[in-house]
């Protein structure tokens, strides 16, 4: 048998630990994050 739609989000639900809520890292400098990545 196959598991429904609502089977699969709850089983997800679950299993999956809550993240934290983060702060970005680079917020209002994403020059220097371009520089860091090697993007310019």
């Amino acid at each position: 048998a196959t598991p429904s739609l609502e089977m699969l989000k709850s089983a997800m639900e679950r299993s999956a630990p809550s993240m934290p809520d983060e702060e970005p890292l680079w917020l209002g400098d994403e020059e220097e994050l371009a520089r860091l990545c090697g993007l310019r």
